[in-house]
């Protein structure tokens, strides 16, 4: 099978071998990712019955491996992400849950100290919400922070004026081409099409 071994910087005419990648199973999946520059590996260490990545995990490729990073995932039926929890040590406040709505779109996002065995938050998670009308615009966002903003499209659904207070620009062909939002978990984005 052709399948990407190594990664190699070839660059000022080096052979420095940066990662090697192991494969698990038939159907072509990454087991492992040796980062051999800094003698660590990323772990796939647990898929569910569809190949859906559960676990990943990067720690010391030492006798007595230590995670340096790592989160598990939980999906529902139709794959939407449910929650994703940080495996990270001494981090805390980074676990994201994920509600969705009955056309798989995004709704709200929590973010806070996420128990996956009991399904709830310690303490009060930050929250962002996000409203669509029919069309499937977001017409209302409500950030972590509390402030909500309204958000008005044209005839074509495209939006007008300022999305979520940050102007909205559109390209040459009238696409949006930037908006402001998510901002607690994604930062800023910005489209091509």
């Amino acid at each position: 099978m052709n399948r990407l071994a190594s990664v190699t910087d070839i660059s000022n005419g080096g052979s420095t071998v940066f990662a090697e990648i192991d494969w698990a199973g038939a159907r072509g999946r990454i087991e492992t990712i040796r980062h051999t520059w800094n003698a660590t590996r990323t772990r796939f260490t647990d898929r569910d019955a569809r190949g859906r990545v559960r676990e990943i995990r990067t720690e010391t490729t030492t006798p007595v491996p230590v995670t340096l990073d790592g989160r598990t995932y939980g999906y529902s039926q139709s794959s939407s992400k449910l929650y994703e929890s940080k495996l990270t040590p001494n981090v805390t406040n980074d676990d994201h849950v994920f509600e969705h709505d009955a056309l798989d779109r995004l709704m709200e996002i929590q973010q806070g100290d996420f128990n996956e065995t009991t399904a709830t938050f310690a303490g009060t998670p930050l929250s962002e919400a996000l409203g669509f009308d029919g069309a499937g615009s977001i017409r209302n966002h409500t950030l972590a922070s509390g402030q909500s903003h309204s958000n008005a499209t044209d005839s074509t659904n495209a939006y007008v004026g300022t999305f979520d207070g940050i102007t909205a620009s559109h390209d040459d062909r009238g696409n949006v081409s930037e908006l402001g939002l998510m901002n607690l978990v994604t930062g800023r984005f910005k489209t091509s099409h």
